[in-house]
């Protein structure tokens, strides 16, 4: 078994990963707004990950036809139930929320004018305050509350929460070098022993890097050129992967052995032979892949 003295390549290229943000649309399009039950409309969010830790709420936008906005108090409620006063009794005698979007560092809402049209902050807080640490993952509610039931009515159009997911960057990961070696003696192949790759994340810091493919290191490579790959995956799931080649190359020369042969011409002029009529067990580590004859 041969010695193998591996040198680690720290020379890597890093990507930052970037999600987009993720709109998800509530149901209920069309509903009656006319003070006689609350009108409620769900949009699922599928992620997984906490508020604050994971997700950050972009905005939440809303479309409402109403001839008296002063009668609306509107809430965003959680998965988990916690609800957020996004509007309460602005407008007087104002119409509509026209795309009314709110988002955290948005304009005061109850100095803003129908059919609030601009970017508003939820009248009772942030966004980021409110759910923080929550699981985001659920039904979150949008409540369109009509506190006078006479007279004045209204449609609900649309709303709209969009969130993103941090995600954090990639791991970074080095592999060993490419790992070139002859084969063992009489073996078609050699044993090969390699280090592991090493991984590092911005956010877990050291990380186990995972063999994804090629034979494990100890056991016996064959001839020619072999891919060895590690991937890395951080808390987050992201990924990052590395590969070296190992080359294995037969230097090993075959074992060519003859025997005698004694041939009677009877009375002709000559005759024919193959190799392996004076063969006598040649061989080679790799099989033996031609015989020839040659004359002296």
């Amino acid at each position: 078994m041969k010695k193998i003295t591996l040198l680690m390549a720290f020379i890597v290229t890093c990507f930052a990963w970037q999600v987009n943000a993720q709109t998800y649309n509530g149901d209920n399009t069309g509903a009656v707004i006319d003070g006689s039950a609350d009108v409620l409309s769900a949009a699922n969010i599928p992620l997984v990950g906490n508020v604050g830790a994971d997700i950050v709420i972009d905005n939440v936008t809303i479309d409402i036809t109403h001839v008296w906005d002063g009668d609306l108090d509107i809430y965003l409620e959680s998965p988990l139930g916690t609800s957020l006063a996004l509007s309460l009794g602005n407008g007087g005698s104002g119409d509509d929320y026209t795309n009314t979007q709110f988002e955290d560092g948005g304009a005061d809402i109850t100095s803003g004018t129908p059919p609030f049209t601009g970017v508003f902050e939820p009248e009772g807080g942030t966004f980021a305050a409110a759910f923080d640490g929550e699981d985001v993952n659920g039904d979150w509610v949008l409540r369109i509350d009509d506190t006078f039931s006479a007279f004045d009515d209204g449609v609900f159009n649309s709303f709209s929460i969009t969130v993103t997911q941090i995600i954090g960057d990639p791991p970074v990961i080095a592999c060993p070098s490419d790992i070139m070696v002859n084969t063992d003696p009489t073996e078609c192949g050699a044993i090969v022993n390699f280090a592991d790759a090493i991984a590092l994340d911005t956010e877990d810091g050291p990380i186990t890097a995972v063999q994804t493919m090629g034979p494990a290191s100890g056991t016996q490579f064959p001839t020619g050129d072999t891919i060895v790959e590690f991937t890395a995956t951080d808390s987050d799931g992201n990924e990052s992967s590395c590969q070296f080649t190992v080359t294995v190359t037969d230097m090993e020369a075959p074992e060519a052995l003859c025997q005698n042969l004694t041939l009677d011409l009877m009375g002709g002029s000559s005759v024919s032979i193959t190799p392996a009529d004076i063969d006598n067990g040649s061989s080679d580590n790799c099989g033996i892949v031609d015989y020839s004859l040659d004359m002296d």
